[in-house]
């Protein structure tokens, strides 16, 4: 009878160690099969990912070009716009994760047009050649001078005046504004003598607005986050678990008072 259950016990051993390897050799072959087909999805998702990736790239990329070739002419100044662009959907960017304050691109935003504007309607009209030519003639006429160098000399002077006003708007109340209006005289002057002599044809004005319009809404977004202030501190504070940490010491100093206390009572000290 021992023998018989013995033999009974051995074979159902037998049989249950067949049995867990078929059900081993099954989930092998299912995992194989679930291990390819979740190859085949990882990377039909990857393909996916990427190509939606180059659309995007295409989109904006070739959507500037498009835009400077049809709207001005020439893919250079599509070309010079979206990276203008790109920089200025950086900006606010940037300022959230060094920690200023990112809705001043609004207000630069705003400037940036307004200002970008102005220019494109300056130039396009030719109120500034304009303007300077006819305050050069009226010297001339005034000092009984032939209108040779006048007008230049006009647009030089008055552009600089501009260009040392608005150097001093932006230097207010920093170190070192007299070299920067130096800067802005000689920047303005130039300008001035460029506005003079060389005229701009309304789709040259545009371009033109646009570039300085992207550039102005870039440094006022920059120049009114340094006033505001960044505290990349204040940014990353929260990342810190500073309760966590007050009650793991408040523990800790617990622990240790109930060790001394019960260390107390064992020494009789």
């Amino acid at each position: 009878m021992p023998r018989l259950i013995a033999v009974t016990i051995g074979r159902l051993r037998t049989r249950g160690l067949a049995l867990a390897q078929a059900h081993l050799a099954l989930l092998r072959a299912e995992l194989s099969v679930a291990g390819r087909e979740l190859a085949i999805v990882a990377g039909l998702a990857a393909a996916l990912l990427l190509l939606a990736t180059l659309l995007l790239v295409l989109l904006w990329v070739g959507g500037w070009l498009f835009l400077g070739e049809w709207l001005f002419g020439s893919l250079g100044w599509g070309v010079l716009h979206g990276t203008l662009a790109t920089v200025l959907v950086c900006v606010p960017i940037a300022l959230e994760l060094a920690g200023g304050p990112p809705r001043v691109a609004i207000r630069g935003l705003v400037a940036g047009a307004a200002i970008g504007l102005i220019v494109a309607i300056v130039l396009g009209a030719g109120i500034a050649g304009s303007g300077a030519r006819f305050v050069g003639e009226t010297l001339a006429e005034a000092t009984g001078q032939p209108v040779v160098a006048q007008p230049a000399l006009a647009g030089l002077v008055l552009w600089g005046i501009v260009g040392a006003f608005v150097a001093a708007l932006i230097a207010r109340g920093r170190s070192g504004i007299g070299r920067s209006v130096l800067v802005g005289a000689i920047a303005g002057a130039i300008i001035g003598l460029a506005l003079v002599l060389l005229p701009f044809a309304w789709d040259v004005a545009a371009a033109i607005g646009v570039t300085i319009g992207l550039l102005a809404a870039i440094g006022v977004t920059l120049l009114l986050a340094t006033r505001a202030g960044i505290d990349p501190g204040a940014r990353y504070d929260r990342l810190v678990p500073r309760a966590s940490i007050a009650a793991a010491e408040e523990t800790r100093a617990w622990a240790r008072a109930e060790w001394d206390r019960l260390l107390r009572r064992a020494t009789g000290r």
